[in-house]
């Protein structure tokens, strides 16, 4: 289930633009640069971000509101634990716009695609927003690279596991090769590079917010 929200603040009368949480693609954040709730845009199977879509300034860690564990309501905006960043004296408050159904433009990535991934110190290979159980990300002697360092992946093959009835596809194995480790400096530059992406989830979501609103 996503939802299409609006942050506000009681006392300064704050508000945002519309917000979007449970598309796979859009996550909120509390910009310090703009003092701005806003959306930002992930890079499909990367951990770049777009950059802030007022000020242009990337996002941190420390921006992000976690949009999952947000109270909402249609009624009255329900007062969360972020701080406004307009007066800094009141909390913001979440207000439910309208719900659609969850969905993903980008389940698995195409072989040749270029991804962002790291090894956790149990020594398993994590993509990203990848869909998991359902994707296997896999890579030759995972143990040989730096523990939780970020890596850029390229996708050198796909295969299909079904059922033992053949009847459904059971999980994706996804395999890659290493080509270079990555620093926070390589995702700034990145965001401020990288194009936006439309989905037909976010067009199917402007359409109803504009239609909402006559």
């Amino acid at each position: 289930m996503g939802f299409v929200l609006q942050a506000s603040c009681v006392k300064c009368k704050y508000q945002s633009d519309k917000l979007v949480i449970g598309d796979g693609l859009h996550f909120i954040f509390i910009c310090k640069n703009c003092n701005s709730v806003v959306n930002g845009q992930r890079f499909p199977f990367r951990y770049s971000w777009s950059p802030c879509p007022n000020c242009k300034n990337p996002f941190r860690k420390v921006d992000w509101v976690d949009g999952a564990n947000l109270a909402v309501s249609f009624d009255e905006p329900t007062e969360s634990e972020h701080q406004c960043p307009r007066c800094k004296a009141n909390q913001l408050g979440f207000k439910a716009i309208l719900h659609f159904s969850r969905s993903f433009d980008d389940r698995i990535p195409e072989k040749g695609t270029l991804v962002h991934g790291h090894i956790t110190k149990s020594g398993k290979l994590e993509i990203p927003f990848l869909n998991v159980p359902f994707c296997v990300p896999l890579i030759e002697d995972s143990t040989s690279y730096a523990s939780e360092a970020m890596m850029e992946l390229r996708v050198t093959g796909l295969e299909t596991e079904y059922t033992d009835d053949k009847s459904s596809i059971q999980r994706m194995k996804v395999f890659l090769e290493f080509i270079r480790y990555i620093s926070q400096e390589d995702l700034d530059r990145e965001s401020m590079e990288q194009p936006m992406v439309k989905s037909k989830t976010t067009e199917f979501i402007e359409r109803a917010t504009n239609n909402s609103a006559e």
